[in-house]
């Protein structure tokens, strides 16, 4: 009986260790992107970029939006790490998925170990002028639900619905 609670006790501390290795809970899963119809004219660019609960703040200032997405200023788009871009012309697809298995999350959630990524950022620029407030994808914490996730550009904002793909 002895020997089965230390074995119990051995197990438990190895699945902790094991837990706490491999991310503390943070979940891939798959995001959709579609762009709506009424935008299919205009040039859409969407980028989905991991954050940490700062870049929430940072990227919902829409002159923080404008300088990113500036095609005479492109070094601060150009030099984010971990960016996955769809990139909408006229006449193209319209929807494009990430998928759970792409190389990007390697990218983002070996950085969450360190407490720097909580989430996904979804930045949008549609045509030259066009910047709607982003939409933030919990990737960690009790919010994190692994499920798929979708995501429609509108000419109006981005919406973000969680559980369908």
């Amino acid at each position: 009986m002895r020997r089965q609670s230390v074995i119990g006790g051995v197990l438990a501390v190895m699945a902790l260790v094991l837990g706490a290795c491999s991310g503390g809970g943070a979940k891939k899963f798959p995001i959709t992107v579609q762009i709506d119809d009424r935008l299919r004219d205009f040039e859409v660019s969407v980028d989905l970029v991991g954050v940490a609960d700062d870049g929430v703040a940072y990227f919902s200032d829409d002159g923080t939006r404008r300088k990113y997405f500036d095609r005479e200023n492109t070094s601060e788009r150009d030099n984010q790490p971990g960016r996955w871009t769809f990139e909408y012309r006229p006449g193209e697809e319209t929807t494009r998925m990430l998928p759970a298995t792409d190389p990007i999350w390697n990218t983002w959630l070996p950085r969450r170990k360190g407490g720097a990524i909580s989430k996904i950022a979804v930045l949008a620029r549609i045509g030259n002028n066009g910047f709607p407030a982003p939409v933030f994808i919990p990737v960690t914490g009790e919010e994190a639900t692994g499920e798929p996730e979708w995501i429609q550009v509108t000419p109006e904002r981005l919406i973000r619905r969680p559980g369908q793909n």
